[in-house]
């Protein structure tokens, strides 16, 4: 126990802090951390110190990540300020966010990391941004969001307080596809978030603390005024959800939502699975423990199939289908970009922990009984494909 304690205050003692990361840009010249900026991303304004064997008091967290990563990077706000987190990008080039202590906050998505103030608070970042080619992009249309009531950006996370030892995801990011910042005018905004229901993208809104103000029934939004707001201020208005709009029309991309929205599902969903330890909640620790010494036998209320051991695979594949998309439904699913197999995915947050816990048995006692089929006809000499449904894997 006190070794433990020991190994813990020695990892924690390692991190680097506020004054520690302030202290890499002394003597740096704006040129130089401008420079860095448009190195870890196209039209990066932000002050960036790009870390390297050769960084200072480099610890063994920031080792390990400058193996694992491209480009390792610490950023200031606006306000010359620095986040308390480390800027990632892997080898393709995807950009996310880890935390001092190693933990990832945000696995790494295609787009771009825009820091997008909100009145006097510079701590927000923006992450896996799709609707502009660069961040300066989106800062300038950020002004011009100021004042209307424009929709602005489309990515999969929101960190606030990034600035500060207290910086957190707002959002979990298995429960929704894209966000959007909905400006009410005044410099004001609110959180419009996207889920896919049924395979369609439905939109609610959230505001800048996470609380829900409408929840994801619609396809389009608009800002209804206020009679009194003679000045359109729209502080006084609300947001109405519509079904007669889609939301395409309300971004005015030019891009493909339907499009963009199926490339993210799978990243996420593949992102989730790998780096999903950090990031999931107790269910499935809670899951795992439950089946631990359930390996050996099936409880399946469809354990009566019969016929050929090839005609019973398929049967115990269609069920592991049945579930995989049951548990899904709400949540995440990666595709293979090559033949369009599902390869992951994720349950959505409208389901209970009790639910997919049960649902998940379901689908390992198929999986299962798919992998005893196949041993058992190699032994006849039968030769029965593999389902992607044999091996998926589904978080929480």
């Amino acid at each position: 126990m006190l070794f433990l304690l020991f190994m813990t205050i020695s990892v924690f003692g390692q991190q680097r802090d506020g004054k520690g990361i302030e202290k890499l840009f002394k003597g740096m010249s704006d040129v130089e951390t401008l420079q860095n900026g448009i190195a870890f991303q196209e039209g990066n304004i932000t002050k960036t110190f790009l870390l390297s064997e050769a960084t200072p008091d480099l610890n063994n967290i920031e080792k390990k990540l400058l193996n694992e990563y491209k480009q390792v990077a610490f950023m200031c706000n606006i306000a010359s300020k620095p986040f308390y987190c480390y800027f990632v990008k892997d080898n393709e080039d995807k950009r996310g966010i880890v935390g001092l202590d190693g933990n990832v906050i945000v696995p790494p998505l295609s787009g771009n990391i825009c820091n997008i103030p909100n009145g006097k608070d510079f701590g927000i970042l923006l992450v896996g941004e799709l609707s502009r080619p660069s961040a300066h992009e989106l800062l300038l249309d950020w002004g011009k969001a100021h004042k209307d009531f424009n929709i602005l950006g489309l990515f999969s996370a929101i960190i606030v307080n990034a600035d500060k030892p207290t910086l957190k995801s707002l959002l979990p990011m298995n429960e929704y596809v894209f966000l959007s910042l909905g400006s009410r005018g005044n410099g004001k905004f609110d959180i419009f978030t996207m889920k896919i229901v049924d395979d369609t993208p439905l939109w609610g809104v959230v505001d800048m603390k996470g609380k829900e103000i409408l929840p994801n029934k619609y396809t389009g939004f608009i800002r209804k005024g206020h009679l009194l707001d003679t000045g359109n201020t729209g502080l006084w208005g609300k947001w109405v959800g519509t079904t007669e709009m889609d939301m395409t029309e309300a971004l005015n991309y030019s891009r493909d939502l339907k499009a963009d929205t199926q490339r993210r599902r799978g990243e996420l969903a593949t992102a989730l699975n790998s780096f999903g330890e950090t990031m999931i909640s107790t269910a499935e620790v809670i899951e795992t423990v439950q089946n631990s010494s359930m390996d050996g036998s099936s409880s399946n209320s469809d354990a009566n199939i019969s016929g050929d051991l090839p005609t019973q695979y398929k049967k115990w594949a269609s069920l592991a289908e049945r579930h995989y998309n049951s548990i899904t439904n709400l949540g995440l699913k990666g595709k293979d970009e090559k033949n369009g197999k599902d390869v992951g995915g994720t349950a959505g947050q409208g389901m209970s922990s009790s639910n997919y816990t049960q649902m998940k048995k379901s689908l390992r006692e198929a999986q299962d009984e798919m992998r005893r089929i196949r041993r058992k006809a190699n032994k006849q000499g039968v030769n029965i494909a593999k389902s992607e449904y044999e091996d998926i894997q589904i978080k929480y």
